[in-house]
């Protein structure tokens, strides 16, 4: 995460993403990319790139900020770090 978060504030120093872009945003989104590929397998290999176009999109500097909050730092951490098989890196069940 920690190299995450230099790129995003890289790319944020950089005028690039917007400034209200955080951490968990991205990490939400990666965890989001990961259901998309895992659901469409072989059948649409290519369907995650599609909408890491839009979520990037709706990141870029120029788009409007959302209004809603962002995953706070304290609730990354837990769902990073709770109920998640070390051997997977996946949520338990």
């Amino acid at each position: 995460r920690a190299l995450v978060a230099e790129l995003l504030a890289q790319a944020q120093e950089h005028g690039r993403v917007r400034p209200d872009i955080t951490l968990g945003d991205v990490m939400t989104t990666v965890w989001a990319i990961r259901g998309i590929i895992t659901t469409s397998g072989s059948a649409a290999p290519h369907a995650w790139q599609r909408h890491l176009d839009i979520q990037l999109a709706g990141m870029a500097s120029t788009s409007r900020p959302s209004d809603r909050p962002g995953v706070s730092a304290d609730e990354l951490a837990r769902i990073s770090g709770a109920n998640r098989d070390p051997d997977t890196e996946t949520p338990s069940r």
